[in-house]
Protein backbone atom coordinates (compact mmCIF):
# COMPACT_ATOMS: atom_id res chain seq x y z
CA UNK A 1 0.00 0.00 0.00
CA UNK A 2 2.85 2.37 0.81
CA UNK A 3 4.44 2.32 -2.70
CA UNK A 4 0.99 2.88 -4.26
CA UNK A 5 0.28 5.82 -1.93
CA UNK A 6 3.64 7.34 -2.75
CA UNK A 7 3.01 7.01 -6.50
CA UNK A 8 -0.42 8.58 -6.16
CA UNK A 9 1.05 11.41 -4.12
CA UNK A 10 3.79 12.04 -6.67
CA UNK A 11 1.31 11.88 -9.56
CA UNK A 12 -1.00 14.37 -7.81
CA UNK A 13 1.95 16.63 -7.08
CA UNK A 14 3.10 16.47 -10.72
CA UNK A 15 -0.40 17.30 -11.98
CA UNK A 16 -0.70 20.20 -9.51
CA UNK A 17 2.69 21.61 -10.51
CA UNK A 18 1.81 21.26 -14.22
CA UNK A 19 -1.50 23.07 -13.74
CA UNK A 20 0.20 25.80 -11.70
CA UNK A 21 2.92 26.34 -14.29
CA UNK A 22 0.37 26.34 -17.11
CA UNK A 23 -1.84 28.85 -15.31
CA UNK A 24 1.19 31.04 -14.60
CA UNK A 25 2.25 31.20 -18.24
CA UNK A 26 -1.33 31.74 -19.46
CA UNK A 27 -1.78 34.55 -16.94
CA UNK A 28 1.54 36.09 -17.96
CA UNK A 29 0.56 35.88 -21.64
CA UNK A 30 -2.83 37.51 -21.01
CA UNK A 31 -1.25 40.27 -18.92
CA UNK A 32 1.34 40.97 -21.62
CA UNK A 33 -1.39 41.02 -24.26
CA UNK A 34 -3.52 43.38 -22.18
CA UNK A 35 -0.52 45.63 -21.58
CA UNK A 36 0.24 45.64 -25.30
CA UNK A 37 -3.38 46.50 -26.17
CA UNK A 38 -3.47 49.32 -23.60
CA UNK A 39 -0.17 50.66 -24.92
CA UNK A 40 -1.67 50.68 -28.43
CA UNK A 41 -4.66 52.65 -27.13
CA UNK A 42 -2.35 55.10 -25.36
CA UNK A 43 -0.35 55.58 -28.58
CA UNK A 44 -3.57 56.12 -30.55
CA UNK A 45 -4.74 58.74 -28.04
CA UNK A 46 -1.36 60.51 -28.26
CA UNK A 47 -1.64 60.61 -32.07
CA UNK A 48 -5.23 61.90 -31.82
CA UNK A 49 -4.06 64.68 -29.51
CA UNK A 50 -1.38 65.72 -31.99
CA UNK A 51 -3.99 65.66 -34.76
CA UNK A 52 -6.31 67.90 -32.73
CA UNK A 53 -3.52 70.39 -32.12
CA UNK A 54 -2.98 70.62 -35.87
CA UNK A 55 -6.71 71.00 -36.57
CA UNK A 56 -7.00 73.82 -34.06
CA UNK A 57 -4.18 75.66 -35.80
CA UNK A 58 -6.00 75.26 -39.11
CA UNK A 59 -9.41 76.33 -37.76
CA UNK A 60 -7.95 79.39 -36.08
CA UNK A 61 -7.18 80.67 -39.58
CA UNK A 62 -10.64 79.81 -40.96
CA UNK A 63 -13.52 82.12 -41.79
CA UNK A 64 -17.20 81.87 -40.92
CA UNK A 65 -17.87 80.10 -44.22
CA UNK A 66 -15.15 77.48 -43.81
CA UNK A 67 -15.38 76.84 -40.06
CA UNK A 68 -16.64 73.27 -39.56
CA UNK A 69 -17.00 72.02 -36.03
CA UNK A 70 -18.46 68.56 -36.75
CA UNK A 71 -15.15 66.80 -37.40
CA UNK A 72 -13.56 67.96 -34.15
CA UNK A 73 -16.77 67.21 -32.22
CA UNK A 74 -16.89 63.56 -33.35
CA UNK A 75 -13.17 63.04 -32.79
CA UNK A 76 -13.29 64.56 -29.30
CA UNK A 77 -16.14 62.22 -28.40
CA UNK A 78 -14.16 59.26 -29.75
CA UNK A 79 -11.13 60.32 -27.71
CA UNK A 80 -13.33 60.66 -24.62
CA UNK A 81 -14.57 57.08 -25.05
CA UNK A 82 -11.01 55.77 -25.41
CA UNK A 83 -10.02 57.52 -22.19
CA UNK A 84 -13.05 56.12 -20.35
CA UNK A 85 -12.12 52.61 -21.52
CA UNK A 86 -8.48 53.05 -20.56
CA UNK A 87 -9.44 54.43 -17.15
CA UNK A 88 -11.73 51.46 -16.59
CA UNK A 89 -8.90 49.06 -17.38
CA UNK A 90 -6.09 50.51 -15.27
CA UNK A 91 -7.85 52.90 -12.87
CA UNK A 92 -8.23 56.67 -12.60
CA UNK A 93 -5.01 56.99 -10.54
CA UNK A 94 -2.78 55.42 -13.18
CA UNK A 95 -0.02 57.96 -14.10
CA UNK A 96 -0.53 57.51 -17.85
CA UNK A 97 -4.31 57.94 -17.57
CA UNK A 98 -3.78 61.06 -15.47
CA UNK A 99 -1.34 62.50 -18.04
CA UNK A 100 -3.68 61.82 -20.97
CA UNK A 101 -6.68 63.28 -19.09
CA UNK A 102 -4.72 66.47 -18.55
CA UNK A 103 -4.02 66.70 -22.30
CA UNK A 104 -7.67 65.97 -23.07
CA UNK A 105 -8.81 68.69 -20.66
CA UNK A 106 -6.51 71.21 -22.35
CA UNK A 107 -7.89 70.20 -25.76
CA UNK A 108 -11.43 70.75 -24.52
CA UNK A 109 -10.58 74.18 -23.13
CA UNK A 110 -8.89 75.19 -26.37
CA UNK A 111 -11.85 73.88 -28.37
CA UNK A 112 -14.27 75.77 -26.11
CA UNK A 113 -12.41 79.07 -26.51
CA UNK A 114 -12.08 78.68 -30.28
CA UNK A 115 -15.73 77.71 -30.81
CA UNK A 116 -16.95 80.49 -28.52
CA UNK A 117 -14.90 83.08 -30.40
CA UNK A 118 -16.12 81.83 -33.80
CA UNK A 119 -19.72 81.73 -32.57
CA UNK A 120 -19.52 85.36 -31.47
CA UNK A 121 -17.85 86.50 -34.70
CA UNK A 122 -20.17 84.54 -36.98
CA UNK A 123 -23.41 84.83 -34.98
CA UNK A 124 -23.82 81.06 -34.65
CA UNK A 125 -26.78 79.81 -32.61
CA UNK A 126 -24.67 77.88 -30.11
CA UNK A 127 -25.32 76.94 -26.49
CA UNK A 128 -22.27 76.17 -24.35
CA UNK A 129 -22.61 73.63 -21.57
CA UNK A 130 -19.72 73.04 -19.17
CA UNK A 131 -20.07 70.02 -16.89
CA UNK A 132 -17.83 69.79 -13.82
CA UNK A 133 -17.83 66.39 -12.13
CA UNK A 134 -15.81 64.51 -9.53
CA UNK A 135 -14.83 60.89 -8.98
CA UNK A 136 -14.94 61.42 -5.23
CA UNK A 137 -18.29 60.83 -3.52
CA UNK A 138 -20.49 61.74 -6.49
CA UNK A 139 -23.60 59.52 -6.59
CA UNK A 140 -25.37 61.98 -8.93
CA UNK A 141 -22.63 62.05 -11.55
CA UNK A 142 -23.76 58.92 -13.42
CA UNK A 143 -27.28 60.33 -13.80
CA UNK A 144 -25.85 63.58 -15.17
CA UNK A 145 -23.78 61.65 -17.71
CA UNK A 146 -26.89 59.85 -19.00
CA UNK A 147 -28.75 63.16 -19.24
CA UNK A 148 -25.89 64.87 -21.10
CA UNK A 149 -25.65 61.95 -23.50
CA UNK A 150 -29.32 62.51 -24.37
CA UNK A 151 -28.65 66.23 -24.83
CA UNK A 152 -25.77 65.44 -27.19
CA UNK A 153 -27.98 63.07 -29.22
CA UNK A 154 -30.99 65.39 -29.44
CA UNK A 155 -29.45 68.87 -29.57
CA UNK A 156 -26.37 68.98 -31.82
CA UNK A 157 -26.17 72.78 -31.47
CA UNK A 158 -25.32 72.39 -27.77
CA UNK A 159 -21.55 72.25 -27.23
CA UNK A 160 -20.85 70.04 -24.22
CA UNK A 161 -17.52 70.08 -22.36
CA UNK A 162 -16.82 67.84 -19.38
CA UNK A 163 -14.12 68.57 -16.82
CA UNK A 164 -12.85 66.52 -13.91
CA UNK A 165 -12.95 68.96 -11.00
CA UNK A 166 -10.14 67.08 -9.24
CA UNK A 167 -7.58 67.15 -12.07
CA UNK A 168 -4.62 69.21 -10.93
CA UNK A 169 -4.35 71.55 -13.89
CA UNK A 170 -3.97 75.33 -13.66
CA UNK A 171 -6.10 75.90 -16.80
CA UNK A 172 -9.03 74.03 -15.21
CA UNK A 173 -8.61 75.95 -11.96
CA UNK A 174 -8.70 79.20 -13.95
CA UNK A 175 -11.86 78.06 -15.74
CA UNK A 176 -13.43 77.10 -12.40
CA UNK A 177 -12.59 80.51 -10.92
CA UNK A 178 -13.79 82.49 -13.94
CA UNK A 179 -17.13 80.68 -13.93
CA UNK A 180 -17.44 80.81 -10.12
CA UNK A 181 -17.86 77.04 -9.87
CA UNK A 182 -18.45 76.06 -6.22
CA UNK A 183 -16.58 73.22 -4.54
CA UNK A 184 -19.47 70.75 -4.66
CA UNK A 185 -19.64 69.05 -8.08
CA UNK A 186 -21.47 68.00 -10.10
CA UNK A 187 -22.23 71.49 -11.39
CA UNK A 188 -23.50 72.40 -14.86
CA UNK A 189 -22.80 75.78 -16.45
CA UNK A 190 -25.13 76.65 -19.34
CA UNK A 191 -24.19 79.86 -21.15
CA UNK A 192 -22.62 81.23 -17.98
CA UNK A 193 -25.45 80.32 -15.57
CA UNK A 194 -24.89 77.63 -12.94
CA UNK A 195 -27.30 74.75 -12.29
CA UNK A 196 -27.44 72.02 -9.67
CA UNK A 197 -27.66 68.40 -10.88
CA UNK A 198 -30.73 67.72 -13.02
CA UNK A 199 -33.16 64.96 -12.12
CA UNK A 200 -34.14 64.09 -15.68
CA UNK A 201 -33.66 64.95 -19.35
CA UNK A 202 -37.01 66.79 -19.30
CA UNK A 203 -35.69 69.12 -16.59
CA UNK A 204 -32.68 70.23 -18.62
CA UNK A 205 -34.83 70.59 -21.76
CA UNK A 206 -36.83 73.28 -19.97
CA UNK A 207 -33.59 75.28 -19.71
CA UNK A 208 -32.25 74.53 -23.20
CA UNK A 209 -35.30 75.09 -25.40
CA UNK A 210 -35.61 78.86 -24.80
CA UNK A 211 -31.88 79.26 -25.51
CA UNK A 212 -32.21 77.48 -28.84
Amino acid sequence: MKPVTTKLYMAALAITVTIFIGAFFISQYLNERKTSELKAIEDKIAIDILSFETQFDIFEESSCLTFNKSSIRSELQSLDQKLIFLEGQVGANDPEVFRLKRYYSLLQIRDYLLTKRMSEQCNFDTVFLLYFYSHENCPECQTQEYILRSVRDNYPQVEIYTFDYDVDLSAIRTLINLHNIPNNPPIIDINGKLYAPFKSFADIEVILKPLL
